[in-house]
């Protein structure tokens, strides 16, 4: 899969391990490393749920939220043309092979 960013800034997070252990903390900056390493490596959305099960769920607004260490969580929502639509209007996640980070927010 491909993995887009919402802003530059979250790009530059991202991009950058000393940039995500100085806003994040070393344990859930090396977890969102993971993470998006895990999500390139895979072909589709649903291979990453799969993955993820006991950390990642979809959201009411067809995105994934995945826990990202013990204090922040990532928000991850499909993105380009060439996904379908289910009859209830939600992602068909194995169809899913894009998705784009909007945000880093802190755990509820």
């Amino acid at each position: 899969m491909i993995v887009s960013f919402e802003t530059s800034a979250l790009r530059a997070l991202c991009a950058s391990l000393d940039a995500a252990e100085r806003e994040l903390g070393a344990d859930d900056a090396r977890s969102l490393n993971t993470i998006l390493s895990d999500i390139e490596a895979l072909d589709t959305a649903n291979e990453f749920l799969e993955l993820a099960m006991d950390d990642a769920r979809v959201l009411s607004s067809n995105a994934i939220e995945v826990a990202v260490g013990r204090e922040h969580r990532a928000i991850l929502v499909p993105v380009g043309v060439r996904y379908r639509i289910q009859p209830d209007g939600s992602p068909d996640w194995s169809t899913v092979r894009y998705l784009k980070l909007t945000a880093l927010p802190p755990r509820r």
